[in-house]
Order: C-alpha cells, then sequence, then structure tokens
C-alpha cells in the first residue's frame, strides 16, 4: 500500500470511535438511529428521487448518508477503506433495520470487488482530498455507472481550500497555491473536526489539491456528461470563527456582503456510447503510478 494511502487509513480507522461520540451537527448517531436523515438539501435536490434505483456510495465512512439514502428507496452500497468504519456501518444497518450492503475497499479496487454496475454513484463532502488523482475516482465511478447511469459529487470548493484563518489578524488569508501542487500537503491533526477533545492516535495524513477544472475534465475524460455544476456560497458545516448558521444546514460568514465559493456540486450522467475501455484504463494506469 502506498505509505500517504497507509497513514490516512490509521489515521481514519482513528477517527472512527471519535466521531461515533458526536452528538453534534455531523454524526449525531442517535438522532440518526430514531429516524433523522443526515443528507442535505444540496445531495437532495443534485440527485432527486432514488426509489427502486441502486446506488453505489464511494469513500461512505460509517455510512449515515448510505443508510439515509437507504430510507429514501435506494438499493444501496457503502464502500470505504477503512475496515473500523465498515465494521460500524454494518452494525448500524442492523441496529437500524435497513437491508445494505458495505465493502471494505481502497475506492481504486471497487471494480474489481463489486461486480455490478447502479444506476447512481454518489460521493460528498471531503472525499477529494484524499486522492492524489480525480482522474482515478472518475474512472472508477464511470466503471460502476450503468449506461446513462447518474454520477452525483458535492465537494468543498477548492478556492475554499487554499484560504486559512488566521487568529492574529481576525481574517482569511490566502495560504496555499491554487495551481502547481503536485505534492501532497502532510497535515498534523491531533484532535478531528468534530470538535472532541480525544487524540487521534495518528494525527499525519497527506491530502491532495484538485483545481475545479480538473475535477471537471475528470469527467468529461472518463464518459460522464456534466449536465450541472453548481457552486453555493456556504458550507454544510462550520470551517471557520468567521461563519455562523444560517439554516440547519447553511454556514455563512457573518458579514453576509462576502460571498465566496464554499461548495461545489457535479451533476452527470455516463455517456451510453462511452467505451467502458476507457474508463479501465485510466483505473489501470493511475492505480499502478499510487502503488
Amino acid at each position: 500500500m502506498d505509505r500517504y494511502i497507509k497513514a490516512n487509513l490509521e489515521n481514519w480507522n482513528d477517527r472512527v470511535v471519535i466521531h461515533l461520540e458526536d452528538s453534534g451537527e455531523i454524526y449525531d448517531v442517535d438522532e440518526f438511529l430514531a429516524g433523522a436523515s443526515t443528507l442535505q438539501s444540496i445531495e437532495l435536490d443534485g440527485v432527486g428521487d432514488v426509489t427502486g434505483k441502486s446506488l453505489l456510495h464511494l469513500m461512505c465512512h460509517f455510512g449515515l448518508d448510505t443508510l439515509s439514502w437507504a430510507r429514501r428507496g435506494a438499493a444501496v452500497t457503502g464502500v470505504d477503506i477503512s475496515d473500523q468504519a465498515i465494521a460500524v456501518a454494518r452494525k448500524l444497518a442492523r441496529q437500524a433495520a435497513i437491508d445494505a450492503t458495505f465493502v471494505c475497499s481502497d475506492v481504486h479496487e471497487v471494480p474489481r470487488v463489486i461486480t455490478q454496475q447502479f444506476d447512481v454513484v454518489f460521493a460528498s463532502y471531503g472525499v477529494l482530498c484524499w486522492l492524489p488523482s480525480v482522474d482515478a475516482l472518475l474512472a472508477v465511478a464511470a466503471r460502476m455507472l450503468k449506461p446513462g447511469g447518474q454520477f452525483f459529487l458535492a465537494d468543498v470548493h477548492p478556492f475554499v481550500d487554499i484560504l486559512e484563518y488566521e487568529a492574529t489578524s481576525g481574517q482569511l488569508e490566502i495560504q496555499e497555491q491554487y495551481f502547481h501542487r503536485s505534492e501532497p500537503l502532510k497535515v498534523i491533526e491531533k484532535h478531528s473536526y468534530t470538535g472532541s477533545e480525544r487524540i487521534i492516535g495518528h494525527p499525519v495524513s497527506y491530502q491532495w489539491f484538485h483545481p475545479l477544472s480538473n475535477i471537471v475534465n475528470a469527467c468529461i475524460t472518463s464518459g460522464i456528461q456534466i449536465r450541472s455544476l453548481r457552486e453555493f456560497p456556504y458550507l454544510v458545516f462550520n470551517r471557520y470563527p468567521e461563519l455562523m448558521e444560517k439554516r440547519g444546514d447553511r454556514w455563512v460568514f457573518r458579514d453576509e456582503s462576502i460571498e465566496i465559493p464554499m461548495l461545489f456540486a457535479i451533476e452527470g450522467i455516463k455517456e451510453v456510447e462511452a467505451d467502458n475501455d476507457t474508463g479501465d484504463a485510466g483505473l489501470e494506469q493511475t492505480t499502478a503510478s499510487g502503488s
């Protein structure tokens, strides 16, 4: 296993227990088990009705969104590299009496461990930064979609990822380059983003940056025809001290005159005439270079 991916796996395995303890707005397991959905308006509007459809959720963590799609009528399969997360996802499915399949796999290996194709392939919020290549994810998505099937991705806008809050000035400042960042960023975090004081045992992770043009072009080359690209001036979680909760699923700047792109969503379909060999070739090339 690539040393970067191995470090990220250890990091995310440590986060599972921490996230299970969260009773806030990100992972409220008790609220979910009581019947609440964890899906946001962005993905509900973008994906639409899933009744009777098969849905593959890539990089699903411990499956709250996956199971929320099942409650809306989809036949769901969730995939994540973390064995700890998948074990929890399976337990939650049993507790909630929801029929769901969860598979532990590196996202690059999904076409080798899951043979069926799906009506919908879905991924959301904080997935792209963990991948060295967006082309790899889109190659997998295209390979796993039925011809005419729907792809949906929502994530933090790359513009946000070049900004950091500077405590001394109390301002957001540009900290990273938007272009020409081929090497992963080494991140050391003692605590996870839920606000828990519990220490992450493996605090080192590696993250990659992908400009929006790379993401769009990866869709095009994979054979996924983009039907919509939307950008949003809010987040679905609290990332900066300057943000305030405007609605249950929107965090905006306290100074509401500030509007920058903070989220994006892409919805598309797999071209019926697309050559599957293109997607497989892209997968093989990326996997070989990343191992």
